[in-house]
């Protein structure tokens, strides 16, 4: 069965999308982290049908196959119709992933015309309606009143009261929790509005997601390894160094990277090459991020390398030249993918896959990932440039 083939992740991977839109950085980091979940391999949701599953005329067929139990929500409930049982709430748990994204999810139910008073508790969670309308109850104090719908979501921070009220029919909720103490989520929601403010950490989080939207196996990888990358930067590393890109070239918060002399130009010491610039953001065992900086009108020759690469454009325009099958003798446009990308635009190199470039007329902003042996990664130029026959004919467009 694939990954969105049941229920519940069906249902999951909805929700994570329209998280990721949300305006609030908060509610975008869960979406982000639950999409992490989604894409992971260890996701394994089993079939156990138990004794707790909630009456079948109140449950759609297909959530019924799963493990429910009573829920331990502690609080006292009050019925406020003719339909009543002894468990008026169960609940499953369906994906965790705490060791690298900090993240729960389970689904819960709540039967018809039941009133949860308003409580609390010390965990930091997202609700989100997937069936039945009912009313929210939140606040500090005096106790706001807010009608659910499907699609509805709202986040519970530590110690905020919060209710819930069903009405004709059940309510099913997607929760999330963010697997961290009370005492640190002060921290983490400073980090998240931190990154949310600076252009540098924002632009990899927002790329992160792209990357976990994706279909492409190899390309939600690159997001599940930066995602846990992500946190706000230092004072130091936003200090402009002399290695940084011509002022006016990109924006200042870019310039503050780490830069240093690409190894596009070290690796090769042609004059022509010496703008271009790199810089890592982060490194770990396996992957490294960071970015690439091209000056307009320049050509970065036909090379290839072990590690798998992730290119995604930041700012600017390029034409990117691909080989179709790595070989490094042939010299055939035909053979070769030609294309002109633009921001937001992404793909990959597979290792020793060849490739190369050729800027516009504006800088180009290119941020990249590598996952594979960092160590010796065998970066070479090709004796025979299969990409200059390609460049030729693209000079003449």
């Amino acid at each position: 069965m694939g990954v969105f083939d049941c229920p519940v992740t069906l249902e999951c991977k909805y929700a994570a999308e329209e998280w990721l839109q949300s305006k609030d950085p908060l509610i975008r980091d869960f979406g982000a982290r639950l999409m992490f979940l989604l894409r992971s391999q260890e996701v394994n949701l089993e079939f156990s049908r138990s004794n707790k599953v909630p009456p079948s005329d109140l449950l759609p067929g297909e959530f019924q196959q799963y493990c429910w139990d009573e829920s331990p929500l502690k609080t006292s409930a009050t019925h406020k119709g003719e339909f009543q049982t002894e468990t008026p709430m169960r609940h499953f748990h369906a994906l965790e992933d705490v060791e690298n994204v900090g993240l729960k999810l389970g689904v819960f139910w709540v039967s018809p015309h039941w009133l949860y008073p308003a409580h609390e508790h010390q965990s930091l969670e997202l609700h989100h309606r997937v069936r039945g309308r009912g009313t929210y109850f939140t606040g500090q104090g005096e106790i706001s009143k807010v009608p659910l719908a499907p699609g509805d979501c709202y986040v519970h921070l530590p110690h905020q009261l919060h209710g819930i009220e069903s009405q004709d029919e059940p309510l099913l909720t997607l929760w999330a929790e963010r697997v961290v103490t009370h005492e640190e989520v002060p921290r983490v929601l400073s980090d998240l509005y931190t990154v949310a403010k600076d252009p540098v950490t924002c632009t990899l989080s927002h790329a992160a997601q792209l990357w976990l939207q994706s279909e492409d196996p190899h390309v939600q990888l690159f997001g599940r390894k930066l995602l846990p990358f992500i946190s706000p930067r230092s004072v130091e590393q936003k200090h402009v160094g002399v290695d940084a890109p011509p002022l006016g070239m990109l924006p200042d918060d870019f310039r503050g990277c780490p830069w240093f002399p690409s190894g596009a130009y070290t690796c090769r010491m042609d004059p022509t090459l010496k703008p271009l610039k790199d810089c890592i953001i982060y490194k770990g065992k396996d992957s490294m991020f960071g970015f690439f900086y091209l000056p307009p009108g320049i050509y970065y020759p036909a090379h290839r390398h072990e590690p798998l690469e992730m290119y995604h454009v930041i700012s600017g325009e390029a034409r990117f030249f691909l080989a179709d099958d790595g070989e490094e003798l042939s010299s055939d446009v035909s053979e070769t993918s030609i294309k002109t990308w633009g921001r937001d635009s992404f793909w990959l190199h597979h290792p020793y896959q060849s490739h190369g470039m050729q800027t516009l007329d504006r800088p180009v902003l290119i941020l990249w990932g590598w996952i594979g042996n960092l160590k010796d990664y065998d970066f070479h130029y090709l004796p025979s440039d299969i990409f200059q026959s390609a460049k030729a004919v693209m000079a003449k467009l």
